[in-house]
């Protein structure tokens, strides 16, 4: 008797994804020992995905499972500048990703106050993934002594920025 109750109150979404993804590489020699590479990929994500929420308006938790909207982009970006010489190597390298979220938030009706006479009832309102930028430059270099002597130092430095604020 209660599934027959509820039943009506629910309704049927069909969830997906949906992907655009391009890539594109090149590499070009500018001498015998020096060489640049570029990669470029772009990505733009749609849809609707579950995601379950809690809500505690009525004096005790409240859980649903909505659907989640989908709508974001990515691109990254990678520069290597190469050299290689008869004993030795140097690389240089950038990668950046940026992620933009085209949804800022989203807001939906507690099903548990429902609807009033004055209004809407209670609308529950949660951020969405904020945008982002990942910037990392990295290099390597390599020196050969003898064939079993060899020195190879990396490092890199990286920094994630994220310049939304959050709903409070």
């Amino acid at each position: 008797a209660a599934a027959a109750a509820d039943d009506p109150l629910f309704r049927h979404v069909n969830l997906f994804t949906k992907r655009q993804k391009y890539d594109a590489s090149d590499g070009y020699s500018l001498t015998s020992a020096w060489d640049v590479t570029t990669s470029v990929t772009t990505e733009h994500k749609n849809g609707l995905k579950p995601m379950g929420t809690v809500s505690a308006n009525t004096g005790s938790d409240i859980s649903a499972v909505i659907p989640d909207v989908i709508d974001f982009d990515t691109d990254q970006v990678t520069v290597a500048l190469n050299r290689k010489g008869q004993k030795s190597f140097v690389t240089g390298t950038y990668y950046g990703s940026f992620f933009r979220n085209n949804i800022a938030f989203m807001s939906w009706q507690n099903w548990a106050t429902g609807p009033t006479a004055t209004g809407a009832g209670t609308v529950n309102t949660m951020s969405s993934p904020p945008d982002n930028n990942f910037n990392q430059p990295s290099g390597t270099a390599g020196y050969t002594f003898s064939r079993k002597a060899q020195l190879v130092a990396s490092g890199s430095y990286a920094r994630n920025t994220q310049n939304a604020t959050f709903l409070t």
